[in-house]
């Protein structure tokens, strides 16, 4: 009966955020709510009939009177949301635009890893050509930025957008509406809703059925609070976004091309990744913090502009064809499959080593003296028992020495990325030196179905979708095949160490069918972006009460 509920909800409900409008919603639970009260309906039907779009109008600004709006593209949804602002095309030009006040609406074709340390200045994102189910994207919903992307018959020149509805300039006001998927001319006016009655119901019903603990991907205290104030139990932040920053960018860079050999450097990144590890601790006290350590290949943090390069140059005192050599010697062919995770980590053990001092540093910090703090640190990439034992061995040389250093010992656990076919496979022989371990679903789909996230959508995936030689995108739906590993993998681990527990970081993790697989698959935990933290609960909520344990 339940499930019939949850199906004609739906059903009636679930036509799409542009056929909804936050009155819609409000009048919609202000009546589920006197049913629940008044016992016409149970709290679990209540919590069926309720649907994700009805949490995201909510929590962010959307368009009010949408229909009479003036359109100036349509594209895909990749964050949900509403932002005004002006249209910047050119990057050089932002520091004006802030310094006058104005609110910014990013136009480009791609975003680039170099472009992840503006993202903060943005109130929306208009991405051309840009992978809906691409890295940057998922960093743009961590951030919670509406985007859109891939938008039909437009154009972009470097000071002129054309669309089927008119030709509109750099410095153009306009609204971004991440609800239904438009940019629109002017400053439209927006709903912003401030009385959070209803979330803090639906939040306190998803606790009491859901089996699964939802955790929060940040990568700064300001981002787990955000979380925690939604509601998550947990953060997972990746140390690669927090070198981002502009001037630390910089100084990884040295890092790098010094190949980790300058121990002034590594002492001073230290100091910065210890600073941030402090302030998630003291800001989650003790729930848990599950640090992964450095996950991407090394040239991703690399300049390819011939002025950054040669600032670059002249700080570490070397020729400039020299860099540039130096530089394209670390390019890869494919290099999400190469130097990168715990590759990176063994032929690096310096910037390994670097950050698990400063992160059990962290922990031992005065100022959280009397706050049960358990440090979780985990491997990326892993593909071997062997591995796992090398640098849980270093791991353990740095606790040692940081232990002898503040005079006593702490606890702390040593998990893993579960992300290649191998690992899980071979996770019997894994179980025994590992505490928890969490799937990276998007690697993990990539390396399962041979498709390179990002570069794959326009070439032939949209083709297959409409051919309907895939049922759906294995980047925002979890693949049969994908699923059977996770299930392998579960029950190995289990078999041979039962303490263990498991979960699951990334896009999938925030979505209705993958929150449904991890609850039926007996996970602990689900990670996604702050934002979607209440409606993850919700769904976990709902596939408790569906499929029960």
């Amino acid at each position: 009966m339940r499930l019939l509920i949850f199906l004609v909800s739906v059903f009636c409900f679930g036509c799409g955020y542009a056929e909804q409008s936050f009155e819609q919603v409000s009048t919609k639970l202000t009546e589920l709510f006197k049913k629940v009260e008044q016992q016409q309906i149970a709290v679990a039907d209540a919590v069926l009939a309720i649907e994700e779009s009805d949490i995201e109008l909510l929590l962010k600004p959307s368009v009010i009177n949408p229909e009479e709006a003036n359109i100036i593209a349509e594209g895909q949804i990749a964050c949900t949301g509403a932002s005004q602002g002006v249209l910047c095309f050119d990057l050089s030009d932002l520091d004006r635009l802030k310094k006058e006040g104005k609110e910014i609406i990013w136009v480009t074709d791609y975003i680039k890893n170099d472009d992840l340390c503006h993202l903060h200045n943005f109130a929306g994102i208009f991405a051309i050509n840009e992978d809906p189910s691409s890295h940057a994207i998922i960093v743009t919903r961590v951030y919670n930025i509406p985007c859109l992307t891939l938008p039909a018959n437009v154009v972009k020149t470097d000071n002129e957008l054309i669309t089927p509805y008119g030709i509109y300039k750099h410095g153009d006001e306009a609204t971004l509406d991440g609800f239904n998927g438009r940019l629109l001319l002017g400053k439209v006016p927006l709903h912003v809703h401030s009385d959070d009655t209803f979330l803090k119901k639906i939040s306190e019903w998803s606790e009491h059925f859901a089996n699964l603990e939802v955790h929060g991907n940040a990568d700064c205290a300001k981002e787990a609070k955000e979380a925690l104030d939604y509601g998550a139990r947990g953060v997972d932040p990746r140390t690669e976004h927090m070198f981002f920053l502009p001037e630390r960018l910089h100084l990884f860079r040295k890092a790098i091309l010094l190949k980790g050999e300058n121990a002034a450097i590594l002492d001073e990144l230290k100091e910065l990744q210890k600073a941030d590890f402090i302030d998630l601790f003291q800001t989650m006290g003790s729930y848990p913090v599950k640090i992964r350590l450095l996950d991407p290949p090394l040239h991703e943090f690399l300049p390819h502009q011939e002025e950054v390069l040669a600032v670059l140059a002249e700080d570490l005192g070397i020729p400039l064809d020299k860099l540039v050599s130096q530089v394209k010697s670390l390019n890869e062919a494919n290099p999400m499959m190469g130097h990168r995770g715990v590759r990176l980590l063994l032929t690096s053990p310096s910037i390994l080593k670097m950050q698990v001092r400063a992160i059990f540093e962290a922990s031992q910090h005065p100022s959280l003296e009397g706050k049960s703090v358990t440090p979780h640190i985990v491997i990326p990439m892993i593909i071997s028992s062997e591995e796992v034992q090398v640098v849980s061995q270093m791991v353990e040389e740095v606790y040692q020495e940081v232990s002898h250093a503040v005079g006593k010992t702490f606890p702390y656990r040593l998990g893993i990325m579960m992300e290649t076919p191998r690992a899980c496979l071979l996770a019997g022989e894994i179980a025994p030196y590992v505490d928890f371990i969490s799937f990276g679903t998007n690697d993990l789909t990539g390396q399962t179905l041979a498709l390179s996230r990002g570069d794959v959508y326009d070439k032939f995936l949209k083709f297959y979708l409409d051919k309907g030689l895939l049922k759906a995108d294995p980047f925002s739906e979890i693949d049969p095949a994908v699923k059977k590993l996770m299930h392998i993998c579960v029950s190995q681990m289990r078999k041979i160490n039962s303490d263990v527990t498991v979960g699951i970081c990334g896009e999938h993790a925030s979505q209705k069918v993958g929150v449904f697989i991890c609850h039926q698959l007996g996970f602990d935990t689900v990670s996604c972006s702050a934002a979607r933290v209440p409606v993850v609960k919700l769904l976990a909520a709902q596939a408790a009460i569906i499929h029960p344990r």
